[in-house]
């Protein structure tokens, strides 16, 4: 596994971050632009190469960003939701987020997911998907529920595999942690239950993912400070049954127990993975 020795800026510019922090940091469609989304009101369009941001939107006072904006990379308009169901689209143009594109939607948004060489997909908190087309053709039509009450969704990752969008979202419900994985060349919603093995006690903090021709690896570190894995197939033997999963150590001990409320985990490349936290001096696989 890397150490990070040496820490770099994204940005010396105050982004005037909400009182909880940044929703996200997101690609645009050029290479060193991103979006960047305050818990609060404004989203920036930041030039890293040039170290200033290009653009700045806020919604109006009263109002809240719900969910992290995006790129649209088929059509390089951005799209973002505030209050939980009120969806808005713009472009670089544009200077009042109040007056750009409006659609109000039946249900509450969890995540706009956006990668290149597809559409963009919308997530919502009852678990169901749609493409922004076909969402925008009908703003008001009916969203069905997929997880069951008391569940709560809480990370999810936009995967392209062999061409055809492949959506994961994990639930908690009651201490219990569940994947659902959406094909959508074929149309296939499959649930798997994650064991946690030996560790019933443990919480997740923190989720990430890579993806290659068989398989999902989902990685999640855990309340322990260790790092688990569990491959999720990308073509399920028996897609319409909730199977179970079981993790797999992958490193020991990479976060200190004085850190772990404060840690995230990211996959760089399929070798690879970045841990957000203070790490504990020597760190050992299993």
């Amino acid at each position: 596994m890397a150490a990070l020795e040496e820490e770099f800026t994204l940005s010396s510019v105050v982004l005037s971050a909400g009182p909880e922090g940044l929703l996200g940091v997101e690609q645009s469609d050029k290479t060193d632009q991103f979006l960047v989304t305050d818990s609060g009101r404004t989203v920036i369009l930041y030039k890293v190469s040039d170290q200033k941001p290009l653009g700045s939107w806020s919604v109006k006072q009263g109002q809240i960003i719900t969910c992290p904006a995006v790129c649209n990379f088929q059509t390089g308009e951005y799209v973002v939701v505030h209050d939980n169901k009120v969806l808005r689209i713009w472009n670089n143009e544009d200077v009042n987020l109040d007056k750009v594109f409006k659609a109000t939607l039946s249900a509450e948004v969890y995540r706009i997911l956006s990668v290149q060489g597809t559409e963009p997909l919308v997530l919502f908190k009852e678990g169901a998907v749609r493409g922004l087309e076909a969402l925008l053709a009908d703003p008001q039509q009916k969203i069905e529920t997929v997880i069951s009450d008391e569940e709560v969704i809480k990370w999810t990752k936009f995967f392209v595999v062999f061409r055809h969008p492949v959506l994961i979202f994990i639930t908690e419900k009651h201490g219990n942690y569940f994947a659902y994985v959406q094909m959508f060349n074929s149309c296939i919603l499959t649930k798997y239950t994650l064991l946690l093995g030996q560790d019933e006690n443990s919480v997740i903090k923190s989720f990430t993912a890579s993806v290659d021709r068989k398989f999902i690896s989902l990685m999640s570190l855990s309340s322990d400070g260790c790092i688990y894995e569990t491959l999720i197939p990308i073509r399920p033997a028996d897609p319409g049954k909730n199977q179970s999963l079981v993790k797999s150590l992958l490193l020991k001990a990479v976060v200190s127990g004085n850190a772990r409320n404060g840690v995230a985990l990211t996959a760089l490349d399929q070798d690879h993975v970045a841990v957000l936290g203070s790490p504990l001096a020597a760190s050992k696989g299993n």
